[in-house]
């Protein structure tokens, strides 16, 4: 008999009355209502319901991070508090990839035959640590782990805290569901919201001797050691603390005790090894990088965890030596979604002259409403995470005009001709077309794309989370470091993980500038652009053709350091002089595929 359930806002819910899998705190039941398919309900066991857990449920479903799932992850969100008569039991989540397996059934030194029953041929040829293409696909594993963490980590609210590889699920092609996100730390800054309550010893940190979970903040670089600890076990099979020592540790057995001690069996005290298993021998066959990511997450991490590389710093690496592959494998890494011109992962990050820079894959839409108004359709596009920096800047052009010198912070003092003359450059080292954002482009994207919420800023309708502006910069005395433009990043992003398209500097986009422009483009015209008195689909236009003497007007958007919180909600338009140049004006890079 399916039981009947209701969401908060009173919409019904059947679900089975039979669990399929079940934890410490609940059980796990299919939803069988049209109205949440592919989604399961988490229900509480009568000691877990309790109105902290109802709080901290609803906090998640009211901030998830962006991109909750792609096609190689899922991240099983909180969707909807369920009740039933009324009382709290649990909430809706999506459901992980059909097919999931348990993640723990792959760290073993071997797969046994009972974990798979009928599948286990298919599962051990598949990853088969013996073999060039089973090697492939438990980093295939590691890589769509460092996406997904890396898109829980962008948030900078969520911690894992107590990761370890129950927490994942996986498919016979990869694909990685996060399972119990909801036992995961919650903070504002440094301030604890909602705590974890445990950590699993084996996949605790040093600095776990000093902070407890259930009442301390616990920083994101815990959840760093934890991971490289489960992409250690993936590929060689045990914990990367297992040995047996002499001298002054002779007596220290168990792994939380060897962690304390920093004793990684690679690492600087690998001359206290007594006995060392023999699988701890393929870390001499990996490539130099990956050895250095393992070396940086435990032995140089032992005694500053700011030195543990992020889950974006793996994956990064991961791509640069799967690149290197013989062509036999190409085909391979294009599944594991690394590829930069595949669907699977469109995100890429482009390194040049030794400065890298992100960009994000955008989805079209066939009902934008540009300017709230006005019907247009758009074809999908990259666009830069961050504004382009004077690190950037610099490897290409060679000089660094900005009035607020840092690395990280945005270019400024570029004219619109400048914006367009490093496009072209940087399209002529990469061989793919770099350019400027239309406005209908940029307003889409800083408004979340599908993702979007509605904000009146770029990411929140709270200003102060997501934006450099007059308040927190301008209003401050001029030797106070936060005066000017800030490094890029600092903020919460937009739905899409893409930052600072509230404030920190204006940014030049493609068109000229025509205070009614709406009146001017069609109903659903497809990549509106106004240029010439007249609107064209962006991609037919060739930026070559406007004349270097052109003094007419360029458009802005977003708001910067020095205007208020009221220039930086994503709807306001600006403009300025194609040929200006100020130290409150940078741009953003643009690209179609």
């Amino acid at each position: 008999m399916p039981i009947t359930l209701h969401t908060k806002n009173g919409q019904q819910i059947l679900i089975e009355d039979a669990p399929f899998a079940s934890g410490g705190e609940g059980a796990i039941h299919k939803v069988i209502s049209s109205n949440f398919q592919g989604c399961c309900v988490k229900m509480y066991f009568q000691q877990h319901r309790n109105k902290q857990k109802e709080q901290k449920i609803d906090y998640m479903i009211k901030n998830p991070p962006p991109n909750l799932q792609s096609n190689t992850y899922r991240i099983c969100w909180p969707k909807e508090l369920v009740y039933q008569n009324n009382q709290f039991i649990g909430f809706v989540m999506t459901l992980a990839f059909n097919g999931s397996q348990e993640l723990y059934k792959l760290v073993l030194p071997k797969l046994k035959q009972k974990d798979f029953k009928t599948d286990f041929n298919t599962w051990q040829a598949k990853y088969d640590r013996t073999q060039q293409s089973g090697i492939i696909s438990r980093l295939k594993l590691c890589v769509n782990i460092a996406i997904s963490v890396h898109t829980v980590h962008s948030y900078q609210k969520y911690v894992f805290v107590d990761m370890k590889p129950i927490n994942f699920l996986m498919t016979l092609d990869g694909n990685i569901s996060i399972i119990d996100t909801d036992s995961m730390q919650i903070s504002n800054g440094n301030q604890v919201l909602f705590p974890a309550q445990v950590a699993t010893p084996e996949y605790v940190p040093v600095e776990g001797n000093n902070l407890n979970p259930s009442e301390d903040f616990i920083p994101e670089t815990w959840d760093r050691f934890s991971m490289a600890i489960i992409f250690y076990e993936l590929l060689f099979g045990l914990h990367p603390y297992v040995a047996s020592f002499k001298g002054p540790y002779k007596d220290t057995d168990a792994i939380n005790l060897k962690i304390e001690s920093g004793l990684f069996v690679h690492g600087s005290k690998k001359t206290y090894i007594l006995v060392l298993p023999s699988l701890h021998g393929n870390f001499n066959i990996i490539p130099q990088s990956f050895k250095d990511l393992f070396l940086k997450a435990f032995d140089d991490g032992h005694n500053n965890p700011n030195l543990r590389p992020s889950a974006e710093n793996w994956g990064q690496i991961l791509y640069t030596e799967l690149s290197k592959a013989q062509p036999q494998v190409q085909g391979l890494i294009q599944k594991l979604g690394l590829d930069q011109e595949t669907g699977e992962n469109p995100n890429y990050t482009e390194t040049i002259n030794g400065v890298s820079f992100d960009m994000i894959w955008v989805e079209g839409s066939d009902n934008f409403l540009f300017q709230g108004k006005k019907k247009i359709r758009l074809d999908g596009f990259y666009v830069a995470k961050f504004e382009t920096t004077q690190a950037l800047y610099q490897a290409i052009i060679g000089t660094n005009p900005a009035g607020f010198k840092g690395d990280n912070k945005p270019v400024e003092q570029v004219s619109w001709f400048d914006a367009v003359a490093f496009t072209e450059k940087l399209s002529d080292l990469t061989g793919k077309k770099y350019t400027l954002p239309s406005e209908a482009q940029w307003e889409y994207a800083a408004k979340g794309g599908r993702l979007s919420k509605g904000y009146k800023y770029a990411g929140s309708n709270t200003i102060d989370e997501v934006a450099c502006y007059d308040k927190n910069s301008s209003n401050k005395d001029r030797g106070d470091a936060d005066y000017g433009t800030h490094n890029v990043g600092r903020y919460k992003p937009n739905e899409l993980g893409i930052y600072d398209m509230s404030g920190n500097v204006w940014e030049w986009c493609l068109d000229e500038y025509k205070g009614d422009v709406l009146s001017t483009i069609p109903d659903n015209f497809l990549n509106p652009l106004y240029v010439g008195n007249g609107v064209i689909d962006s991609k037919s236009f060739n930026v070559k053709n406007r004349a270097r003497n052109d003094r007419s007007f360029a458009c802005l958007r977003g708001g910067c350091w020095n205007y208020s919180n009221d220039y930086c909600a994503v709807a306001v338009r600006i403009y300025s002089n194609a040929w200006d140049f100020e130290n409150f004006i940078g741009f953003r890079l643009f690209r179609t595929p």
